[in-house]
């Protein structure tokens, strides 16, 4: 399951939020300049960051939509993971207790909200792979900039080309990782979607999380 994302539409998305940092916030405007004249490049480019766009969207409906009260917990974290700026990585050393399975267990992801006096939410690694999946799909435009602006410091000679030089070297030095992002991306969507679609008609959400 993809969403109805093609490689191509990928390209589009990851290039659009690429130049538009390459640019410092210029070219989203220029983008959208171009696809309001019916600049047939600029149209396809839209379209195609738009369905990126949508497939992020429905995932994120998703979670919005699961049956409650049974589902009140792991919406919760859904929600929390979605909206970090880190993936959820951090490990908890020590014995504790999953809130999703109540098993103690001393190989746990710290899923704690940073923030003053938050209740610990502890889960078994086991279940880790979903959120870092839904991390990934909910972040993913996140995801793109920031390697963007790593790629830009590494550059040496930035300041020796013009934006339209920047953009194609970038496009030529990082069509490999754009494909890399997508597969993954692809990957993720489907352990994703899997996942909310038992959650949907299953109570047993830890043994759901774990079983994917």
């Amino acid at each position: 399951m993809n969403q109805g994302t093609s490689l191509e539409d990928f390209r589009h998305f990851y290039l659009a939020k690429s130049y538009d940092v390459i640019g410092q916030g210029t070219y989203r405007r220029h983008l959208c300049k171009c696809k309001e004249a019916g600049d047939p490049w600029a149209v396809n480019m839209n379209a195609g960051a738009a369905r990126v766009h949508a497939a992020v969207k429905a995932v994120q409906g998703r979670v919005a939509n699961l049956p409650r009260p049974r589902n009140a917990l792991i919406q919760q974290l859904c929600r929390d993971v979605m909206v970090g700026a880190q993936p959820p990585i951090k490990m908890f050393v020590g014995y504790t207790t999953c809130c999703l399975s109540n098993v103690s267990c001393n190989t746990c992801i710290d899923l704690t909200r940073p923030v003053r006096n938050a209740q610990h939410m502890h889960i078994h690694a086991r279940f880790s792979h979903f959120f870092l999946m839904l991390w990934y799909c909910s972040k993913l435009e996140y995801v793109v900039r920031s390697c963007t602006k790593a790629w830009l410091e590494r550059q040496d000679c930035r300041n020796e080309l013009n934006f339209q030089e920047m953009c194609e070297a970038f496009t030529k030095e990082t069509g490999d990782y754009c494909e890399q992002l997508y597969r993954m991306f692809v990957k993720s969507l489907e352990h994703v979607h899997k996942t909310l679609d038992a959650l949907m008609h299953s109570a047993l959400e830890h043994r759901v999380l774990g079983d994917n």
